[in-house]
């Protein structure tokens, strides 16, 4: 559930917000000089009591946590929300949201592609590699997104690459989780999952730079209750990029970057089964990236985007080792947007244009499919200055799909700073449509040799989501302690869900629900200065409400109370950590005829010590009370994770 709730520090702050104000630095692009001196206001989400849209998490503090994927970086989020703390495609859900209401971007474009796992369109974050040496920090948004997210809605999560500064730059880390409870998978090893990385910089003359970062990660099944069946498959992920910078001028820039992945799980049958699950997936995706100062005041921003996927599922038979190919899924899309953004001294105003197109094709057992869809969109957004304490942010977007219409999202936001650096009041109120995703429409992931199949389904709606937050920041005058209250409510109408059928069980399809809404509050604080020269950071999420809003039903993998809490402790001269923390939630909810899912509390505890400069050991024990549950963890016991991690650069 936690991987380290370790290490949050204050200059990562508190969580959320709304709105940009300007900073002290200017953003990356800002041309000094110029007509107007607050020209592209940089965002941060720094606990200082000011008005911000967006939650930064900093390579600092992934750093010092040693995340290499982003669903380690993003664990702070959802308190007591995953449904399983290692492994496997997961799905987040935040403030209640359904996990396909979570937008994952890269440098303003969309990186995850859909999963195409039994579980349906969940972005598996555990399978987005991420390094601290080669990104500048990771934007959060909530309700309110930026230039360039489309019609997302819900939680936008954007990853922000670091600019090149230093001459040459090297990084590599090896981290390994261990169970102490043994036996727990058919061949009784201990190591749970392995995973090694590397990633370097150089700057080939004065305008060019070059990026090149790569990642293995091993993870062995788990049969946590020990009956010969495997909980969690067996995955190999090799990742990496490459990258191309020429920047003519400090402020504008031309970037050419691939990515690919190439992952493989593998879900043994166990003593009685006649066939072990096979899942191959293989990614590329070239993109291309400028950005250009037209003036002083103007900024012109494109991108294109290309994703090349494959997904192959298949049956091992164990008797004859014969592969049968359940489906074989090609998935492309394309997507070029274009942004044109205007400063003046009161108004940040941007007009982008989008157009998106994909096609997916299938064969194998479950039969051939070939289909495809494009979309046209375009959108004005305005962040408007009114007075020094008072920002006003508002962005509509329209769209147009080949299969499923018009369509219209607004989003507005404001942020009121009546005592800045102690007091600031944000509020939000967003509007956004989500059309359904190829696999919603198209999966068909056939598992009837243990008694279920799950199918697309064409005829779905587009979904609607409605959401609201209010609240403030209080921080004190030296910034040593801060508390956040927000409230949020969320309404989604034909929300697409994942349901047996009536005329036969054992067959899931996705179907619309007339609506669903979910509401209550996050409460989050930090405490710096605290006697022993402690430190706490915590966070509380109440939701008493998660429900089908005709039949009044609890929504699926939804708890009432969640909690996260942690006291740290630096120690001679901030080269040696020590922490404790504890993560917690009440039951979830789980689906009908499912096993329960009861309450817990995860105890744990680490150190890291830094041994030279840009070098850092970390030992993290967690779970210590060994608490197991085979279908919604937390598994598979008590844990220990060893990380090292080293680095170089010449400036």
């Amino acid at each position: 559930m936690k991987r380290a709730l370790s290490c949050l520090c204050c200059a990562s702050g508190l969580l959320s917000a709304q709105l940009a104000v300007a900073q002290d630095e200017p953003e990356e692009g800002v041309i000094e000089g110029g007509s107007v001196e607050t020209s592209a206001r940089e965002v941060d989400g720094a606990l200082d009591g000011r008005a911000k849209r967006v939650e930064r998490i900093s390579a600092k503090e992934l750093e010092r946590r040693n995340a290499t994927n982003l669903g380690q970086a993003l664990e702070q989020l959802t308190p007591g929300a995953g449904v399983s703390p290692v492994g496997g495609a997961r799905g987040m859900i935040i403030d209640g949201l359904p996990a396909s209401q979570v937008t994952v971007l890269a440098d303003g474009l969309p990186l995850a592609p859909p999963t195409g796992s039994q579980q349906g369109p969940l972005v598996d974050l555990s399978a987005i590699a991420i390094s601290p040496e080669t990104i500048d920090r990771i934007d959060i948004y909530r309700g309110v997104g930026p230039v360039g997210s489309g019609s997302a809605g819900g939680i936008i999560i954007d990853i922000v690459s670091k600019r090149p500064t230093s001459r040459a730059t090297v990084s590599a880390g090896a981290q390994a989780r261990a169970i102490a409870s043994g036996g727990w998978q058919q061949d009784g090893a201990s190591v749970q999952e392995q995973s090694y990385d590397a990633s370097g910089e150089l700057r080939l003359s004065r305008r060019w730079y070059a990026q090149l970062g790569g990642q293995l990660t091993r993870s062995a099944a788990m049969d946590v209750n020990k009956d010969a069946s495997s909980d969690a498959p067996a995955r190999e992920l090799k990742s990496g990029q490459v990258g191309l910078s020429w920047r003519p001028t400090n402020q504008s820039f031309l970037r050419l970057r691939l990515l690919g992945s190439d992952q493989q799980t593998e879900s043994p049958g166990g003593e009685q089964g006649i066939f072990d699950d096979q899942i191959f997936q293989r990614t590329v995706r070239p993109r291309l990236q400028g950005r250009w100062w037209l003036t002083p005041d103007v900024r012109l921003d494109h991108h294109t985007d290309v994703g090349l996927h494959r997904h192959t599922f298949q049956k091992h038979v164990i008797a004859s080792d014969f592969d049968r190919v359940k489906s074989l899924t090609r998935f492309e899309e394309a997507t070029q947007s274009v942004a044109l953004t205007r400063f003046t001294k009161s108004h940040d105003l941007a007009a982008e244009l989008s157009l998106r197109g994909w096609r997916i094709a299938r064969d194998g057992e479950t039969g051939a499919l070939e289909e495809q869809q494009g979309e046209l969109g375009a959108g004005l957004t305005d962040t408007w200055y009114v007075l020094p304490t008072l920002e006003v942010y508002g962005r509509g977007f329209a769209q147009l799909s080949s299969a499923f219409g018009p369509g219209l999202s607004a989003q507005v936001g404001a942020a009121y700073s009546p005592n800045p650096g102690l007091l600031t009041w944000r509020a939000s109120l967003s509007s956004t449509q989500r059309t359904p995703t190829p696999e919603e429409l198209y999966l068909f992931f056939d598992h009837s040799e243990v008694g279920y199949q799950v199918q697309g389904n064409s005829e779905l709606a587009p979904e609607r989501l409605s959401s609201a937050n209010l609240g403030f920041l209080l921080t004190s005058s030296d910034r040593t302690a801060g508390l956040e209250v927000m409230g949020f409510y969320h309404r989604i109408d034909d929300l697409i869900v994942n349901e047996p059928s009536a005329a036969d069980p054992s067959i899931f399809t996705y179907e619309n629900l007339e609506s669903a809404h979910t509401g209550g509050a996050r409460f989050n604080t930090q405490l710096n200065a605290l006697p022993l020269r402690l430190a706490l950071n915590a966070q509380y999420t109440f939701m008493p409400l998660a429900r089908a809003r005709q039949s009044g039903e609890a929504l699926s993998l939804r708890s009432v109370h969640a909690a996260q809490a942690q006291v740290r402790r630096m120690w001679w001269g901030e080269r040696v950590e020590t922490w404790a923390d504890v993560s917690t939630r009440s039951a979830l909810v789980v689906p009908q005829g499912s096993v329960d899912a009861p309450g817990y509390a995860l105890l744990g505890a680490g150190a890291s010590c830094k041994l030279w400069s840009r070098s850092r050991l970390m030992l993290d024990v967690n779970n210590i009370l060994n608490q197991t549950n085979a279908t919604w963890g937390p598994n598979p016991g008590v844990s220990a994770m060893l990380s090292l991690r080293a680095g170089y650069s010449v400036e």
